[in-house]
């Protein structure tokens, strides 16, 4: 019995396996809203309305300007600790609304 040399690590079959069924933006999503509720904690979680993905860009609907306004002022380090859950760069920005 030959080995068979076409050997890929399991995360590249799934990223393939996504992309191939259309579902890597939906899964990258998940992955950000996942990463917001377990970097941003259970307070600021529970004041958040909505999160959504576009592209690079973070929405997130927050009921309270005061919150929005205080996570501006450490924006970098946000997307810092999102993509370090997340595990690669996909956030580039973050957008806020009330």
């Amino acid at each position: 019995m030959s080995k068979d040399n076409n050997q890929q690590p399991l995360k590249e079959v799934i990223e393939k396996f996504l992309k191939m069924y259309r579902l890597d933006r939906k899964y990258q999503q998940v992955e950000a809203a996942k990463a917001w509720e377990k970097t941003m904690g259970v307070y600021i979680q529970s004041k958040t309305k909505s999160i959504y993905l576009n592209g690079s860009v973070l929405s997130v609907k927050i009921e309270s300007s005061v919150i929005s306004s205080e996570i501006m002022h450490e924006k970098s380090k946000v997307i810092a600790a999102l993509n370090l859950e997340i595990g690669r760069p996909v956030i580039e920005q973050i957008q806020f609304s009330s």
